[in-house]
Parts: C-alpha cells; structure tokens; sequence
C-alpha cells in the first residue's frame, strides 16, 4: 500500500493532537473511560470492528477527501494556530464567553449597518409598487440628485480602484453607445447580429493583446473577472473529467489568489489546495507548488498580478511546472487587464505573464479595469477551442428547444459589450499607454513616498498600479487604525489580511496631484495614530481587528454573511 504524502501528514498531526489533549490532562480521563466501557468486550471484535470501519473510513472518497481537506487547513495554520483554535473552541463552551461573542458580534453588526445607511437614512424608502405611476420627470430628477452625491463620493480621486477612467466626456461617450444598445442581448444573435460582431471583435483583440496563437486561441465574454474565473475551474473539471476520468478534482493556487477560486471550488465540487507564498516578496512558493500536486490536480493558477499585494507571482517557473506534469494553467490576469500589456512599452518591462509563455492555458482580464469599459464585463481567454467548449453548457432534450449558452447567465446586456468594444476601438494602443504612463508616474511617487515614512514599508516590491503597505513595527502602530484614519480624510483604502495592511489601487484617477495629496495625508495620519490611537480604533479598524485576533473563522464568517445581508435592507 503506498502511503499518500497526507496519509503521512495524518501521522504527524496525530501525534500533535496527542500532545495537545495530553497537555490539557484529558488523556488518562478517556483512556480508563475506555477500558472500563470495553473491559467486558472480546479483544478480538475491537481489531475486527477498527479494522472495518478503518477501511469504510479510507476507501470512501467523499470522507477521504473531506478529511484532507481538514488535514490541509490543520497544517495551513500550523501548530500554533491549531492550540489556539482548539482552545478557544473549548472556551466558548462556558456561558460568559458565549455572552461576550454575541455582544461583540452585535455591536460590529450595529456598525456595519450605520456606516451602510448614513448616506439614505433621511430617504423614503419603497416597499411596494406604488398605485399610480410617477412621473418621469420626478424620477429623473430623483435619481439625478442621487448620482450626483455618490459622484461626489469617488471624483476626488480618494477612491482606491472602483473608477479606472471616470473623465466626464469619455464616459459620456460609453453612455451614448450603451444607450443605442440598451435592449439588446446576446442570446439572440439573429437579432442583434452586430453586438455579436463586437463581442467578437473584442475577444480577438483582447486575445492578440496578450500574444494568443491567431489561430488557435479563442475566449469568450463573462460579466466580470469572477465569472470568468468560475467558468475556467468549470471547463478544466469537465475536461479532466472526461478526458481523464478525474471525479475528486483538485486545483492549486497561491493564498493571494482571488476569493472567487474559493467560490468556483465551493461552486463545482474542486478542493483547492492553497499553498503559500515567500513572506519577503509575496510570490508564489513553486517547491509548494509542486509538493502539492497529485494524480487528481486539474488546474494550478497564478496572479498577474494579485489583488491584495499587486505582486505577479513566478509565470513562467509555475507554467514550466505545469507543462511538465500535463496539467491546465490559469493566469488571472483580471487586475492586469489592459494596464500590464502595455508597461513594457513605457519602460517598464515585466517577466512574461501571457500567452507567451509555454504552459499557459486560459488567461483573465477584466475590461471594466484597466480596458476602461463599464462595470460588468471581463474576458475568458484559453489556448484552445478544445478547452473552451467545456466550459459551455448545452441542453439538447429540453421541451424549449436546443438550448446552449457560453456562460453562467442566458441573457446578457448587449449594451455592455457596445460599450466595452467602443471603449478598446477609441482609446486605441496610444490611448491605453498614455493612460498606463500616467498611472505609473503615480505609483513611482507613492511607492517613494512610503518608503520615506519610518513608520511603514512596503509589502513585497509590486511592479504595478497596486501598492500594499503595512507597519514597519506592528506593536507600535495598528495599520487599521492608519486606515480608519485616512478615512476620516475622504480616503477610501482597502484593508487587507495576513500579513494585516492596507493597499491602494491608483487608476485613471490618481494621476496628478492625487497621489502627492495622498503621501501628505498618510503621513499626518500615521502621526495621528501614534499621537492618539484610541480615537482611530472604530470603525473598520475595529472590525479587522477583532477579525484577526480571533481564532475561529465561522464568527468572522457569520458577521461576512450577516453584512451581505444588509445590502437588502432597506
């Protein structure tokens, strides 16, 4: 019998647990608890019955596979980690500490739902249809004023990601294009044949933007970079599926890799095994990579670059892996998008991260990012017509009729696709590298300006548009309380988690004296927290705070679910 590497982790975890129970003093407890329960039972049944449900326990996949994920996440978090999870399970056994997360996890609630509602709350709100239509004029009015507050929100360029081109006379002219295709959809080819030539035309572009083979690669349209990296997982496990007859799919990704392989692996039945990265430069770890792979493994993936830390993890050493074993990698590239292409010609080169790289087999890229169209549309591109069709989905004995559709959705805005192709056919190669010049002369002057703040560093060495930073000294200074600082002062920063720090992602929008005005206020917030910390200590700051000093995710998971609840809350 050959014994699989997490048969041999289970040894080694075993032992752990042993260890840890022994030191509670519990062990002696259950071991003459047992004997005397079994003292009356034939020694030979209790070898018979262990060697049973031994062999149910090992052969049946599903509790296989649910155990090594178990086991995955008991080594992810290490010893340490372990104890005080085990612990504070134990812990919250006792009433008093029952009491305490609930009046915690209320009060973060409580919260979350006033900085939700501050901007409607003197607002009507409607719960039913009304009886008589309004008028037109009276909504248009109504949802004018409404526009013009949130534009006021994001115009001053304090908004990290969110808007990547946002001058007044390029969006007007999406707008006008969006408006000639507003009813159109592109289920209906027949009907609207033209929003399907667009929808090609942008694909071919996009596909020639990142080296592609004319010939042979090919992608589709998806309504954002999560659908298209639900729909890649979907096409490499029905391609292993069949081709392989693999039915326990795994993939392996970096822990900085999008959430949204996390909701594919929940969606589809694929265990994600997340594998490290280098503490210093934030890359992917490809020893872990390779550790990791096993008979089952469908898909590696890899960020170019990542959202939490802007890094582009080692392409071509991960691709070259993946290559060697016949296995499908996926770049995700949808913070790249149009912004990563074009560095190279404005001096500032990058190691290859497309379609030029041996190895690689789908790529992402949004075109709401750094393409400039709007929200709502991303690109799945692939080296193959092969792989793509299976990510299709086709129903042939349906009482409706044929029914096959590329994506998650049936119908889809067409306008969105018009606007997308408008978009790529104005701004023209010129357009985007003069937009990527831009943005990068920005981050040149932020990535400098944090480095002259003591207090700070930079996390990793990001070549791109964004740039993470933490506490120099983590004991000296709360980096959310930095956070919740500079939003006192309009900024809208995103806060991030192991290792805890903050990022801004610089677009069209940050060009100018933005970034110089946002160096000015980071450094007279850090000075802010330092002279009086506990009045930064609300708010968001308060929340990642609790998140990251408490062991058992499902609570942090219930104030997550518990927030998106709020979203339909009137």
């Amino acid at each position: 019998m050959t014994l699989h590497r997490t048969d041999a982790a289970f040894v080694a975890v075993a032992a752990m647990l042993y260890q840890l129970i022994k030191w509670i003093g519990v062990w002696t407890s259950i071991r003459t608890r047992t004997n005397e329960c079994l003292k009356d039972v034939d020694s030979f049944q209790i070898v018979i019955v262990t060697v049973f449900m031994s062999t149910i326990i090992t052969s049946n996949g599903r509790i296989r596979q649910t155990f090594r994920r178990w086991l995955r996440q008991v080594q992810a978090k290490g010893c340490l980690k372990l104890t005080k999870f085990v612990l504070f399970k134990i812990a919250g056994l006792l009433p008093s500490v029952q009491k305490k997360i609930s009046d915690e996890t209320l009060k973060t609630n409580q919260i979350l739902k006033d900085e939700m509602l501050k901007e409607v709350k003197n607002e009507d709100n409607l719960y039913n249809l009304p009886d008589n239509g309004v008028s037109q004029t009276h909504i248009l009015n109504k949802v004018k004023d409404w526009s013009e507050k949130e534009h006021k929100k994001w115009d001053s360029g304090k908004v990290s990601g969110g808007i990547y081109h946002g001058k007044d006379q390029f969006t007007a002219f999406l707008c006008q294009v969006y408006s000639m295709f507003a009813l159109s959809n592109p289920l209906h080819p027949d009907v609207f044949p033209f929003v399907r030539k667009m929808e090609s035309e942008i694909v071919a572009m996009t596909v020639a933007l990142f080296h592609g083979d004319p010939q042979k690669s090919c992608g589709t349209i998806s309504s954002g970079g999560t659908e298209s990296i639900l729909l890649s997982c979907k096409a490499y496990r029905d391609r292993a599926l069949e081709i392989f007859g693999i039915t326990r799919p795994e993939m392996i990704a970096p822990v900085t890799i999008h959430a949204a392989f996390e909701k594919a692996a929940e969606y589809f039945g694929i265990d994600l095994i997340h594998v490290p990265v280098d503490p210093v430069t934030m890359k992917a770890d490809v020893g872990a990579v390779r550790r990791a792979i096993t008979s089952n493994t469908v898909l590696i993936a890899a960020s170019s670059p990542c959202f939490p830390f802007g890094i582009i993890d080692p392409i071509e050493e991960l691709a070259g892996l993946a290559s060697s074993y016949s296995i499908g990698f996926h770049v995700d590239c949808c913070l790249g998008s149009f912004l990563l292409p074009f560095l190279g010609d404005i001096g500032h080169p990058l190691p290859a991260f497309d379609f030029s790289v041996k190895g690689v087999t789908s790529i992402s890229c949004d075109l709401h990012k750094y393409g400039y169209a709007p929200k709502g549309i991303s690109c799945i591109m692939y080296n193959s017509q092969e792989l793509r069709r299976f990510q299709y989905f086709s129903s042939v004995s349906w009482t409706g009729g044929i029914y096959a559709s590329p994506t998650l959705a049936g119908s889809r805005p067409g306008a969105l696709s018009a606007a997308a192709w408008a978009a790529m056919v104005a701004l023209g190669k010129d357009g985007y590298r003069a937009c990527a010049r831009d943005i990068m002369i920005a981050a040149q002057t932020i990535k400098n300006g944090i480095r002259e703040i003591s207090e700070l560093k930079l996390v990793g060495d990001p070549l791109m548009s964004v740039i993470s930073f933490t506490a120099a000294d983590p004991l000296s200074l709360n980096i959310y309380n930095v956070n919740e600082a500079m939003s006192k002062r309009g900024w809208m920063l995103n806060a991030l988690q192991n290792p805890s720090s903050v990022h801004i992602c610089l677009t069209n929008m940050h060009t100018g004296e933005v970034a110089s005005k946002f160096i000015q206020d980071l450094t007279s917030s850090v000075s802010d927290v330092i002279a009086n910390p506990k009045h930064f200590s609300n708010g968001s700051a308060a929340i990642y705070g609790m998140a990251s000093a408490i062991p058992d995710g499902s609570i942090v998971d219930n104030i997550a679910r518990s927030y998106i609840d709020m979203l339909f809350m009137n």
